[in-house]
């Protein structure tokens, strides 16, 4: 059987990466949902962009029966009863025309974790109960988190528990490099520091995500100073090239 290619998500973390390239090499449409997933990795490293390439690939290969023109919802819970009936509530006034929601669900649950033994907790598994027999959910949690949380969910739910998704100070680098704009990385001020990008993230971002490394190169790229400092003096030509995303 030919091996399922990811066309359009050459950025998607290797373990997920590998899981639904051989999700989608069946190719049996509707044959059998994806199986749900249990995501550790911490906020602000990619989580939704994570969730949208997830769904396209299976809409792409008719892995799903998606229900209305929405393949995806995104929601972040938080500790209260009250929050997880407002997520249930959005997710049936997405179903269509269907009585239930098909397609991809993610729930980013780090707040809720502390609750899981008490009221908020039991209504939480009581929504996953209801949405995981028509939908293909992903449940992200942070990416240090318990082993005993993992399997109190595993337990809770059938689900693929995917190891903690972390990045290296030298991946960071890489991301740090690919958010320059090519003015800046073509540059020679560039090429004879580029060595240094490792040193700069370290030192200069205390909590790094891959939002803070794109943040970080965009302030690189606007603020001449913070430019100056990294690359050495900018070009006297007003730089208009946004930052490459």
């Amino acid at each position: 059987m030919k091996k399922y290619e990811l066309n359009n998500s050459p950025s998607l973390p290797n373990p997920i990466a590998t899981l639904v390239s051989a999700i989608c090499t069946v190719q049996n449409k509707f044959s059998a949902r994806p199986p749900h997933m249990l995501v550790p990795l911490s906020s602000g490293n990619g989580r939704s962009h994570i969730r949208r390439i997830i769904a396209g690939e299976y809409s792409a290969a008719k892995m799903c029966n998606f229900s209305s023109r929405e393949h995806f919802l995104d929601f972040t819970l938080n500790e209260t009863v009250q929050r997880i009936y407002e997520v249930d509530a959005e997710i049936q006034s997405n179903s269509g025309y269907a009585n239930y929601y098909h397609g991809v669900i993610s729930l980013s649950i780090d707040t809720l974790i502390p609750e899981l033994g008490d009221t908020a907790g039991d209504k939480f598994f009581e929504l996953l109960s209801k949405i995981k027999e028509h939908a293909t959910v992903i449940i992200f949690v942070p990416a240090n988190c318990p082993q005993r949380i993992l399997n109190i969910i595993a337990t809770k739910m059938t689900v693929k528990v995917l190891p903690a998704i972390t990045f290296s100070n030298e991946e960071f680098a890489k991301l740090f490099y690919m958010f320059l704009p090519s003015s800046i990385k073509g540059s020679t001020s560039f090429v004879k520091c580029k060595n240094r990008i490792v040193t700069y993230i370290t030192q200069s971002i205390q909590h790094r995500t891959v939002k803070s490394i794109k943040e970080a190169a965009e302030t690189v790229f606007y603020n001449d100073n913070a430019a100056e400092t990294m690359f050495g003096k900018p070009n006297k030509t007003k730089r208009k090239e946004g930052v490459e995303r």
